[in-house]
């Protein structure tokens, strides 16, 4: 922040920066020394002190107005799955409970994730319910959410969630009517997020042409028409729809037969991300055209995903076409 003041006619300046600091470990920690060099001189404060307990002993005054406040509204991470497969989707939320009146709250930390693909869920509006949490009530709406896909096996704890969350507790002053006054305390509220235990997947079974597609999936090929005349062109069409993590599937391209010359195909999606997970398709269509007569087979296409409901490999296969 900055502001400016002239008092008889002399002006000065003053800038201040703040920073929000959470410890990670207790004891005694120093702060260094900050400096700034103006008109060429350089200026530099004392460096600073702080204990750090094991824990706030505020936390445990029921009449402190932070303690209040925590209790009175906070977050929770809520995660759909807690075991999952190697590239199996889940969806995990951020979910406020309070029963206090609150202010604009803002994410401060989150996890970087390191080991999952992670795909923001788009909410337009926070749709409030009610629920009840250890005996209370509480009105509770979900601040964000997003789709995890993790990319290796193992026990993963993705890290702390960490948010700004000012609360108006109650004081012990009344207004002109005999209402009881509040005050906004500017609390900060932390959740760490579920491990998730991210199981490989099995060797036994897996057929060669896997490529990581896991979820369950349908397949469908077709051909725009199968007559034609040397030049013209037919398009070959390969449609893979279902729940998974499909946006990461890859389909493998088609043999096609040395007679026909084949382009580029054009790609499409149509991919919902949602709290129900990722469902959708992917479209290939690839132009063909014959250069000499004759009667061609388009070999079959086979596509293979592992389904976490059945715990097996499975294999799609389109019938050859000519």
């Amino acid at each position: 922040s900055q502001s400016t003041q002239i008092i008889n006619f002399e002006r000065s300046e003053q800038m201040s920066i703040s920073y929000v600091l959470r410890p990670k470990t207790t004891g005694m920690l120093s702060i260094g020394a900050a400096t700034i060099v103006v008109d060429g001189n350089e200026y530099r404060s004392q460096p600073l002190s702080i204990k750090i307990s094991e824990e706030s002993p505020r936390r445990d005054d029921p009449n402190d107005p932070y303690s209040i406040a925590a209790k009175s509204a906070f977050i929770k991470v809520i995660s759909s799955k807690n075991t999952v497969y190697q590239g199996e989707p889940f969806v995990a939320s951020y979910k406020l409970y309070f029963n206090a009146d609150i202010g604009r709250f803002e994410v401060l930390d989150q996890p970087d994730f390191t080991g999952f693909y992670k795909n923001d869920i788009e909410l337009k509006t926070i749709k409030q319910d009610q629920e009840m949490y250890k005996g209370e009530r509480f009105n509770t709406g979900i601040i964000a959410q997003m789709v995890l896909i993790p990319q290796r096996s193992g026990s993963i704890r993705p890290g702390l969630v960490e948010i700004k969350l000012p609360t108006a507790v109650p004081t012990n002053r009344r207004d002109i009517f005999g209402r009881r006054m509040t005050q906004t305390v500017e609390q900060t509220s932390t959740d760490n997020f579920p491990g998730i235990t991210v199981k490989a997947l099995p060797e036994k079974g897996k057929p060669s042409n896997f490529n990581g597609a896991v979820g369950d999936y349908s397949l469908d090929v077709s051909l725009s028409r199968e007559e034609l005349t040397a030049n013209e062109s037919v398009t070959l069409s390969i449609k893979i729809s279902g729940s998974g993590n499909i946006k990461l599937v890859e389909v493998e391209k088609p043999e096609i037969p040395a007679a026909f010359e084949a382009y580029d195909p054009k790609y499409s999606e149509n991919i919902a991300v949602n709290g129900a997970g990722m469902r959708g398709s992917k479209s290939y269509e690839y132009l063909l055209i014959p250069r000499y007569g004759g009667t061609y087979k388009i070999p079959e296409i086979k596509f293979s995903f592992f389904n976490p409901r059945t715990e097996r490999y499975e294999t799609l296969t389109s019938p050859e076409r000519e």
